[in-house]
């Protein structure tokens, strides 16, 4: 038998089964799912527990993990396999699916118990080469592994690793395309040293263990990186049946359909019905395996790749108080519009804000009296919004624990003109009226704009927060 190491991993707080022939249930049973790894390298993590479906529990050879790849270190001493945090986990899979990044620091800051004070005696950071997976300096752990699941699409057709192969020009890491791809990976899978292949009446040999590619006529060498393809837990919900669910019995949460389709109702599609009861407003956390979820997360990653940052936690802000003027408004605007008119009336848009300001958005609205304090106002003295989160990450300030807030907001902009620093209010339509209606917002530039100013609170709702970690070359790993 494998020398093992046993784990468990809540998804609820249900009691664990202890007995044998109870193996099954707790596999598939929405309460503790208990997760194992093997000390041995080179074994692959089982897909049928991910689904739920391994009838062999403890005693399977492969190993049961949260997801379809799984960090650990090794201990210098002991030589035992210790799991990377559940955070260092996407944080690590994310730096490491991305070719640009080489040389890593890992962070033992936050160790606690057993890990604390095995790291008393070393330094508490550690650079990490993420070619070789080898820690660089005298550190507690010597040595970093990635478990993953078969790249063999016969065995495992639900969540299969999937390897980029890239090789390098002009700083550049260009993916190599078919059919030589296939070629490499296939010699890759084997474990073979080398592969040759032809491209464009040349003749290339790859190193498939130093990682280089060289024209066998000229002798020009390139370096060759393979990384596999980040997947994101949005993916993963459809299928998988080992991450943690979230506690919808002890307290309400946000489902149903996309919340960014328009909608005629009086409320919008995911507003859960009694809250807030007694307080102003109320943070309902977001399903992170529903429909809203996948929608909001898919929007602020169309800007801010996953590469970047980490969506915690979104939570739907219900502020009846605030969405009944703002509705109001909405019908106001709305007045004498086209339907083409009416489909630019309201945008879904992002605010980057800082930790002490959520609070305060989320009882009062974004209040334009005081925007541009701190950041600027180049385009107007209102309340400023933007198309892509990754603009709005710049004004979205680090917590001390280092954590970042982003309201994605309904912002109704309606017709749009240039702004100007000066301005306290959109210009006129028809400025040599005296009696001209003012337009409804401002903006960077009129064509494909990127930045909105709003300057009346009732033309914008903060309708989720984004509770995100913008991600660096440190990882902490405990």
């Amino acid at each position: 038998m494998l020398q093992k190491m046993l784990y468990l991993y809540s998804r609820r707080s249900s009691p664990v089964c202890q007995k044998k022939q109870d193996v099954k249930a707790r596999l598939c049973w929405q309460g503790h799912v208990p997760f194992h790894t093997h000390h041995k390298d080179g074994v692959l993590i089982c897909d049928d527990f991910l689904t739920g479906h391994c009838l062999l529990g403890e005693e399977c050879q492969q190993h049961h993990t949260p997801r379809p790849y799984h960090w650990q270190l090794r201990q210098t001493l002991s030589r035992d396999w210790v799991n990377v945090s559940e955070l260092g986990q996407k944080h690590l899979e994310a730096l490491f699916c991305n070719p640009d990044k080489t040389d890593i620091t890992l962070s033992c800051e936050n160790a606690g118990g057993e890990e604390d004070l095995v790291q008393r005696q070393h330094s508490a950071f550690s650079k990490l080469d993420l070619n070789t997976l080898i820690p660089q300096n005298n550190w507690s752990y010597n040595k970093v592994r990635r478990l993953a699941t078969t790249s063999n699409t016969d065995l495992n057709p639900h969540f299969l690793t999937k390897w980029n192969l890239y090789w390098q020009e002009l700083g550049k890491w260009k993916l190599y395309k078919e059919p030589v791809v296939s070629q490499l990976e296939a010699a890759f899978e084997k474990g073979m040293w080398n592969q040759a292949f032809m491209l464009n009446g040349n003749l290339y040999n790859v190193d498939l263990k130093k990682y280089t590619q060289c024209n066998i006529k000229t002798n020009f060498t390139r370096e060759v990186r393979r990384r596999p393809q980040l997947i994101s837990d949005t993916e993963l919900w459809p299928l998988i049946k080992t991450l943690p669910l979230e506690e919808s019995k002890k307290q309400p949460v946000v489902s149903g359909p996309d919340p960014l389709k328009p909608s005629k109702r009086r409320l919008p599609p995911t507003w859960v019905p009694g809250h807030p009861r007694k307080e102003v407003f109320a943070q309902i956390p977001v399903l992170k395996s529903g429909v809203a979820f996948a929608c909001i997360h898919s929007l602020f990653h169309s800007s801010l790749s996953e590469s970047e940052a980490i969506i915690l936690d979104i939570y739907q802000i219900q502020n009846m108080h605030q969405w009944t003027k703002y509705t109001i408004q909405k019908k106001f605007m709305s007045r004498g519009l086209s339907s083409a008119e009416l489909s630019q009336l309201e945008l879904p848009l992002f605010h980057g804000t800082t930790e002490e300001a959520v609070q305060s958005i989320c009882k009062n609205n974004f209040d334009p009296r005081v925007s541009g304090q701190k950041h600027g106002s180049n385009y107007g003295q209102g309340t400023y919004f933007a198309k892509n989160a990754s603009c709005s990450a710049r004004y979205a300030i680090e917590s001390k624990s280092g954590h970042s807030y982003m309201f994605l907001a309904m912002v109704l902009v309606g017709k749009s003109a240039v702004g100007k620093q000066s301005f306290r209010r959109p210009p006129p339509l028809e400025p040599d009226s005296p009696t001209s209606d003012l337009y409804n917002s401002c903006v960077d530039k009129v064509q494909q704009p990127q930045m909105f100013v709003i300057f009346d609170s009732c033309q914008c709702y903060p309708y989720f927060l984004i509770h995100y970690k913008k991600l660096t070359d440190t990882v902490n790993v405990f």
